[in-house]
């Protein structure tokens, strides 16, 4: 719609006028976001859809670092520790400590 005022079709007065006029109703808003899709390029429609990705992603990494699910993976290896009778499983253990432990120092040098 902004290509039409650059073209001289429409002033910026009438532009919003128009947008004004379809936004008050149900119908004009609902054309708005109609002709909004239709006109979006494909490209744009990837982008959006790599953002919208990367924002799921971001949430699953602030659940996994919010100090409840760190404190209920500390307490899992803690038994598991404790519960150890071989060295393999007091190994996989002190390994999970050490990803978590890594984890931890990731997100304090990282902006989240």
């Amino acid at each position: 719609m902004a290509r039409a005022i650059h073209s001289g079709l429409l002033s910026e007065r009438e532009y919003e006028a128009l947008v004004k006029a379809l936004s008050s109703n149900a119908k004009g808003r609902a054309f708005l976001g109609e002709h909004l899709e239709r006109n979006r390029p494909d490209e744009t429609r990837k982008l959006l859809e790599a953002v919208r990705q990367i924002e799921a992603s971001l949430s699953v990494v602030r659940e996994q670092l919010l100090p409840e699910s760190i404190a209920a993976e500390l307490r899992r290896i803690n038994i598991g520790l404790q519960n150890s009778i071989d060295d393999d499983s007091r190994a996989r253990a002190v390994d999970d400590l050490a990803r978590l432990a890594d984890q931890i120092g990731q997100t304090e040098n990282a902006e989240i």
